[in-house]
């Protein structure tokens, strides 16, 4: 149409679209506007400029900068997409009447401005409450039909007049009978190829110029080999997607992988028909909304409202078997990310089910595989990154835990080691103190001996004492008595008296000589005292030696119990330090094997892209209830004339063979393990499974 119009000498502004999300924090007065508005001014405009310029004010000043003095064309404004105002920020709906009143005042303002509305018709009944706020109620409608055989054929042929290429004779129809074809699904799932009625347009523009550039330049006729070379519609669609996915992904933070396996996951159904997935008001089935509207701009999807909502699908069943190849295509290039990433799937299945995180060798591979390019594409999602996240936090803990045990450890050793060294010094200076005890003991036993000795000669002493004593007392009154009975008999009183006091002094020097010998003795027996006083005290310093002694021989006890605690600690230091080692080395050597499996994998197997599905179907197998045989028979199908409906009757005989049913109906928690995406309330996962599509 674009280049019709400039043939016609009409000016175009450029496509406009009444779709877009309003930047972070600017509030505008009319969304579809601004919209409208930003998709003339394209992307160097500042949006706060826009935020609330009417349509006709744009359109007047767009005039002014374009204006050159030569005479001014006709303008046409065409909307493109346009059932997007009814489609999109529904919660906007007010905005929607003020739109066409600008719409309005901008045709009235400058009677050379055109506007054009392009839309699906099954969306133009809702123009119908608006149509009263433009001056010719939009009475100039245009239906632009289907491409159906003729049409499609002219769309491929009659381009080709104004240049020096032509079409063989029956290629151009053997393309549009190519296609034409599409799949739908029959009974028990099946699905199977028929021949439609109409020619999608987007595929007819993607193969037609896929083959046109594809074409050497010398190249005249076009022939049946150019068309099987370069006309493949199953090719051009798959390039058509590859490019498509590419642009998405690098204007979005969603890897390709995860691109990838929203086609084929949520858009393909198990048996290769188109499905349906539901919009939400971030994401649509895990895919940010963002990234869903490019892909819808590229017209690889389209969305349409049902029962109050929004839902996505491919744009047509042909995209099917492209998206597929080229998504084996894809991961067979990338094999040991991708599988890497299906087993962390699946770990992140039993961790949420309360399985073990990752171990340390797992955790390095994530960790790896995290971080390199290859996990970027093929897409790394958030429950993956939150059971990487999780393990790594149970392991630093564990260690952390570890290096605490082995810090105590050390702590206790060191301890144990000190006062073993002080049990030691302890020891040596018993042995010293009992060698200079045992010096005293001697000693006291040496002086006990000489104080028994002592005291014998000292009793010795006394007795001689005691018996001169008497002998002097006897020669004492036998010299009296005889110096008296001379004085007597001689009559001589004066010598009487004479020998009287030479007795009384003899007396005296008797006594006297018995006391010193009284005091030598009283003498004695103190030193004999102070002697048994020190045998006393040696005895009892000999006692206490005795309890150092014992003291010892327990000191002695610990010494070696500790030594022995010690020697442990340090065989179990040496046997943890050993088990690291053959851990470490035996995960590298699973590793190592993984990596020769994902390289022998990578090189000569084929990925299948429903092979997840597969496993986890066999896997469901394994744990679903036991079947039932149900034999087969014949049974009256239907009900006899005069009861029941019409479509109930001719009652007839039908015959239905035999066949196995499953004694229970599959659970949400059973569908789970075939499809992990799958979500349901965590009181529900014993009933069974609804909702799937």
């Amino acid at each position: 149409l674009g280049p019709r119009l400039e043939q016609e000498g009409l000016s175009q502004l450029p496509l406009a679209r009444v779709r877009g999300e309003l930047p972070e924090g600017l509030h505008t007065r009319n969304i579809f506007v601004f919209n409208a508005l930003m998709s003339w001014s394209g992307p160097d405009v500042d949006p706060q400029t826009l935020r609330d310029v009417t349509i006709g004010e744009y359109l007047v000043m767009s005039a002014a900068r374009a204006d050159d003095g030569a005479f001014a064309p006709l303008r046409v404004a065409i909307f493109d997409q346009f059932e997007e105002l009814f489609t999109l920020h529904t919660e906007r709906w007010q905005d929607r009447e003020d739109f066409f009143a600008q719409i309005n005042e901008a045709l009235e303002a400058d009677s050379l401005l055109r506007v054009l509305f392009v839309m699906r018709e099954d969306y133009i009944a809702r123009l119908d409450p608006y149509v009263h706020l433009l001056a010719d109620r939009l009475q100039t409608r245009f239906r632009l039909e289907r491409l159906q055989k003729s049409a499609a054929l002219k769309a491929v042929t009659e381009p080709l007049r104004e240049t020096h290429r032509h079409f063989q004779e029956g290629v151009a129809e053997a393309l549009i009978e190519d296609l034409l074809k599409e799949r739908i699904e029959k009974d028990k799932g099946a699905a199977v190829e028929v021949v439609g009625e109409v020619v999608e347009p987007v595929q007819l523009q993607v193969v037609c110029q896929t083959l046109w550039e594809a074409l050497p330049d010398d190249v005249d006729e076009i022939t049946a080999e150019h068309l099987e070379a370069h006309g493949d519609p199953v090719l051009a669609l798959g390039a058509f997607y590859e490019k498509s996915i590419r642009r998405t992904a690098d204007k979005t933070d969603v890897g390709e992988g995860a691109l990838r396996r929203w086609f084929g996951k949520k858009l393909i159904t198990p048996s290769g028909t188109r499905s349906i997935v539901y919009e939400g008001q971030e994401d649509t089935a895990g895919i940010p909304n963002t990234a869903v509207r490019l892909l819808e701009d590229d017209h690889l999807i389209r969305g349409e409202r049902r029962s109050g909502g929004r839902w996505y699908e491919l744009n047509h069943d042909r995209f099917i078997e492209p998206i597929k190849r080229a998504n084996v295509e894809w991961l067979e290039k990338r094999g040991p990310a991708e599988k890497i990433r299906e087993r962390l799937e699946a770990r992140v299945v039993q961790w949420r089910k309360g399985g073990d995180l990752l171990d340390e060798g797992e955790l390095a591979e994530a960790e790896r595989w995290s971080d390199s390019p290859e996990a970027s594409e093929v897409g790394k999602s958030e429950t993956v990154l939150d059971l990487i996240q999780a393990s790594r936090t149970a392991i630093d803990a564990d260690v952390a835990a570890r290096k605490r045990e082995l810090k105590q450890a050390n702590a206790l050793a060191a301890e144990q080691r000190q006062r073993a060294d002080e049990q030691v010094r302890a020891g040596k200076r018993l042995k010293t103190a009992f060698a200079g005890v045992a010096v005293l003991l001697v000693v006291a036993v040496i002086a006990f001996v000489v104080a028994s000795i002592q005291r014998g000669l000292a009793e010795e002493a006394t007795a001689s004492a005691q018996q001169a004593r008497m002998e002097a007392q006897v020669a004492e009154a036998e010299a009296a008595e005889a110096g008296v009975r001379l004085a007597e008999a001689a009559g001589n009183v004066q010598e009487a008296e004479r020998l009287q006091a030479l007795a009384d002094a003899a007396r005296q020097a008797s006594e006297a000589s018995a006391d010193e010998i009284q005091d030598s003795f009283v003498a004695g027996q103190g030193e004999v005292t102070q002697l048994q006083n020190a045998l006393k005290e040696a005895q009892s310093e000999v006692a206490r030696l005795r309890e150092i002694e014992t003291e010892k021989n327990r000191l002695g006890g610990d010494l070696e119990q500790a030594q022995s605690e010690i020697a442990g600690l340090r065989a179990i230091e040496t046997e943890n330090q050993q088990l690291t080692a053959d851990r470490q080395q035996l995960q590298a050597a699973l590793n190592a094997a993984r990596e020769e499996i994902d390289e022998r994998d990578a090189g000569s197997q084929q990925l299948d892209p429903l092979g997840a599905r597969v496993a986890a179907a066999e896997e469901l197998s394994n744990n679903l209830s036991p079947f039932i045989f149900i034999p087969g028979g014949t049974f009256q199908m239907g009900s006899p004339d005069g009861v029941g409906d019409a479509n109930e009757r001719p009652q007839h005989s039908q015959e239905l063979s035999s066949f196995y049913i499953q004694q229970y109906e599959v659970t949400n928690e059973e569908y789970q393990l075939f499809e992990p995406d799958h979500t349901f309330d965590e009181k529900e996962g014993r009933h069974p499974v609804t909702g799937v599509i």
